[in-house]
Protein backbone atom coordinates (compact mmCIF):
# COMPACT_ATOMS: atom_id res chain seq x y z
CA UNK A 1 0.00 0.00 0.00
CA UNK A 2 1.10 3.30 -1.40
CA UNK A 3 1.80 5.81 1.89
CA UNK A 4 0.73 9.51 1.55
CA UNK A 5 2.43 12.23 3.45
CA UNK A 6 0.12 14.28 5.00
CA UNK A 7 -0.28 17.06 7.91
CA UNK A 8 -3.08 17.28 10.09
CA UNK A 9 -5.19 20.77 8.90
CA UNK A 10 -7.62 20.38 11.54
CA UNK A 11 -10.68 18.73 13.55
CA UNK A 12 -13.83 19.68 12.62
CA UNK A 13 -16.54 19.46 15.68
CA UNK A 14 -20.18 18.95 15.20
CA UNK A 15 -22.00 21.13 17.59
CA UNK A 16 -25.16 23.23 18.05
CA UNK A 17 -24.35 26.39 20.12
CA UNK A 18 -21.34 27.89 18.32
CA UNK A 19 -21.26 30.92 20.39
CA UNK A 20 -20.75 28.31 23.52
CA UNK A 21 -17.59 26.78 21.69
CA UNK A 22 -16.55 29.98 20.67
CA UNK A 23 -16.16 31.44 24.04
CA UNK A 24 -14.78 28.16 24.98
CA UNK A 25 -12.01 27.85 22.32
CA UNK A 26 -11.27 31.47 22.90
CA UNK A 27 -10.25 30.97 27.19
CA UNK A 28 -7.71 28.01 25.71
CA UNK A 29 -6.29 30.82 23.17
CA UNK A 30 -8.04 30.13 20.30
CA UNK A 31 -8.97 33.23 17.57
CA UNK A 32 -11.75 32.72 14.71
CA UNK A 33 -10.11 32.87 11.35
CA UNK A 34 -13.12 32.33 8.90
CA UNK A 35 -16.90 32.20 9.28
CA UNK A 36 -19.42 31.28 6.82
CA UNK A 37 -22.41 29.42 5.78
CA UNK A 38 -22.09 26.61 2.74
CA UNK A 39 -25.64 26.15 1.26
CA UNK A 40 -24.10 23.32 -0.25
CA UNK A 41 -24.11 21.39 2.48
CA UNK A 42 -26.19 22.98 4.92
CA UNK A 43 -23.91 24.10 7.80
CA UNK A 44 -22.40 27.32 9.00
CA UNK A 45 -18.62 26.92 9.70
CA UNK A 46 -16.23 28.72 12.27
CA UNK A 47 -12.55 27.96 11.92
CA UNK A 48 -10.72 28.26 15.04
CA UNK A 49 -7.08 28.89 15.04
CA UNK A 50 -4.17 29.47 18.03
CA UNK A 51 -1.46 29.74 15.18
CA UNK A 52 -0.69 25.87 15.69
CA UNK A 53 -3.74 23.76 15.42
CA UNK A 54 -6.99 24.34 13.92
CA UNK A 55 -10.91 23.57 14.49
CA UNK A 56 -13.80 23.41 12.58
CA UNK A 57 -17.36 24.43 14.41
CA UNK A 58 -19.84 22.51 11.99
CA UNK A 59 -23.02 23.84 12.61
CA UNK A 60 -26.09 22.44 10.94
CA UNK A 61 -28.29 24.81 9.40
CA UNK A 62 -30.72 22.95 7.01
CA UNK A 63 -28.74 19.68 6.82
CA UNK A 64 -31.56 17.55 8.10
CA UNK A 65 -28.92 14.60 8.61
CA UNK A 66 -26.29 16.07 10.66
CA UNK A 67 -29.36 17.47 12.95
CA UNK A 68 -30.28 13.84 13.22
CA UNK A 69 -26.80 13.29 14.47
CA UNK A 70 -26.97 15.92 16.78
CA UNK A 71 -30.05 14.79 18.32
CA UNK A 72 -29.39 11.09 18.57
CA UNK A 73 -25.30 11.68 19.53
CA UNK A 74 -25.28 15.15 20.78
CA UNK A 75 -22.05 17.30 20.40
CA UNK A 76 -19.14 15.68 18.97
CA UNK A 77 -16.19 14.94 16.50
CA UNK A 78 -17.12 14.89 12.69
CA UNK A 79 -13.84 14.91 11.00
CA UNK A 80 -10.36 14.88 10.74
CA UNK A 81 -9.03 16.92 7.61
CA UNK A 82 -5.44 15.72 6.36
CA UNK A 83 -3.59 17.79 4.16
CA UNK A 84 -1.97 16.32 0.79
CA UNK A 85 0.36 17.80 -1.48
CA UNK A 86 -1.03 15.67 -4.50
CA UNK A 87 -4.73 15.28 -4.68
CA UNK A 88 -5.23 13.79 -7.23
CA UNK A 89 -2.23 11.02 -6.49
CA UNK A 90 -3.84 10.91 -3.77
CA UNK A 91 -7.01 9.91 -4.60
CA UNK A 92 -5.97 7.50 -6.66
CA UNK A 93 -4.00 5.97 -4.09
CA UNK A 94 -6.95 5.74 -2.02
CA UNK A 95 -8.90 4.18 -4.50
CA UNK A 96 -6.46 1.83 -5.57
CA UNK A 97 -6.43 0.82 -1.86
CA UNK A 98 -9.89 -0.08 -2.01
CA UNK A 99 -11.46 2.91 -0.86
CA UNK A 100 -14.70 5.18 -1.19
CA UNK A 101 -15.30 8.44 -1.67
CA UNK A 102 -18.58 10.44 -0.81
CA UNK A 103 -18.02 12.14 -4.06
CA UNK A 104 -16.72 11.29 -7.16
CA UNK A 105 -14.05 14.36 -7.40
CA UNK A 106 -12.84 16.85 -4.91
CA UNK A 107 -15.62 20.02 -3.96
CA UNK A 108 -14.27 22.97 -3.22
CA UNK A 109 -14.07 23.69 0.49
CA UNK A 110 -12.34 25.97 2.88
CA UNK A 111 -9.64 28.71 1.66
CA UNK A 112 -11.57 27.66 -1.70
CA UNK A 113 -8.78 24.34 -2.08
CA UNK A 114 -10.38 21.24 -3.23
CA UNK A 115 -11.42 18.50 -1.19
CA UNK A 116 -12.84 15.06 -0.80
CA UNK A 117 -14.25 12.96 1.83
CA UNK A 118 -13.16 9.31 2.55
CA UNK A 119 -16.75 7.04 2.72
CA UNK A 120 -16.87 6.47 6.47
CA UNK A 121 -17.99 2.88 5.76
CA UNK A 122 -14.59 2.59 4.15
CA UNK A 123 -12.74 3.93 6.55
CA UNK A 124 -14.86 2.45 9.72
CA UNK A 125 -16.72 5.09 11.17
CA UNK A 126 -14.06 7.68 11.23
CA UNK A 127 -14.61 10.58 8.80
CA UNK A 128 -11.57 11.88 7.02
CA UNK A 129 -11.45 14.62 4.98
CA UNK A 130 -8.46 15.61 2.09
CA UNK A 131 -7.51 19.15 1.91
CA UNK A 132 -5.36 19.99 -0.73
CA UNK A 133 -2.56 21.98 0.25
CA UNK A 134 -1.81 25.38 -0.55
CA UNK A 135 0.05 26.08 -3.22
Amino acid sequence: MKSIKTTVHHIGLLIWDEEFFINLFSMLGYKITSKGFHEEYGVSTFFLSDNSNMFELVVPKSNEQLRKTLIKNGNQIHHIAFEVEDMDSSIAAYRDAGYDFLSEKPLCGHEDRRVIFLDPLASKGILIELMEAQK
